[in-house]
C-alpha cells in the first residue's frame, strides 16, 4: 500500500513540474504561434494526453509523459480535467492526440485514428470540448488502457466565456472556431 501511495505522489509531483495548462493573459506569442483552447474530459483509464505535431510518430518507449528526456517528440501534455479549459500556445500547424497515459499504463494510437486539430498563428483557435471515454483494467500482472470512443462538441458560449475570463487575450488576438476532427 505504501508503494502505491508513493507512486501516486511521485506521479503528481512530476506532472506538476512539467505541465502548463494556461498561458498568461499578458503573454506575447512568437510570430509563428497561435493559441488553442479546449476542454478535455477523460474516463478512468486516462489522466493525461500527449499532443504530437502532424507527421511525427509517437514515441512508444516508457510512458513518454513524465519528463523531457522520455517525452520523445511530444509537443505538449494535456491534463484530463472536466472543469477547466486549457488555453495554450503552439506553433502554427496541425496536431493530433496520440498517446493516452495513466499512472500504470499508456496507449498510443496512429495519427490516422487520432483526434486532429489545427492551430493558426496569431489567433485564438477554439477546437471544441473533447471527451474521451476510457478505462483501465488490471489482469495477469499488467495494466491495460482502453480508449473506447471520443466525442467533440462545440460550446456556443465559448467566445463569451473568454470575453469574461480572458478579455486581454480576446482583445489582442482574433478568435476562430474550427472543431477538432477524428
Amino acid at each position: 500500500m505504501k508503494l502505491k501511495a508513493l507512486t501516486i505522489i511521485t506521479f503528481s509531483l512530476l506532472l506538476t513540474g512539467c505541465i502548463t495548462q494556461k498561458i498568461r493573459h499578458d503573454a506575447a506569442l512568437n510570430n509563428n504561434e497561435g493559441i488553442f483552447v479546449t476542454k478535455l474530459s477523460c474516463g478512468s483509464g486516462v489522466q493525461v494526453v500527449n499532443v504530437y505535431k502532424s507527421g511525427e510518430k509517437v514515441d512508444h518507449s516508457g510512458f513518454g509523459s513524465f519528463s523531457s528526456t522520455s517525452a520523445g517528440n511530444r509537443v505538449e501534455v494535456l491534463i484530463c480535467d472536466d472543469d477547466n479549459y486549457k488555453i495554450m500556445s503552439l506553433p502554427e500547424g496541425q496536431y493530433y492526440l496520440g498517446r493516452f497515459v495513466n499512472n500504470a499504463a499508456a496507449r498510443s494510437i496512429s495519427e490516422s485514428d487520432a483526434v486532429k486539430f489545427d492551430v493558426i498563428r496569431n489567433k485564438i483557435n477554439y477546437i471544441g470540448d473533447i471527451s474521451i471515454l476510457s478505462d483501465s483494467r488490471y489482469s495477469a500482472n499488467t495494466w491495460t488502457t482502453t480508449v473506447r470512443n471520443t466525442r467533440i462538441t462545440m460550446n456556443p458560449k465559448m467566445k463569451t466565456m473568454l470575453k469574461n475570463d480572458e478579455p486581454i487575450l480576446l482583445n489582442k488576438y482574433a478568435y476562430t472556431e474550427k472543431p477538432a476532427t477524428r
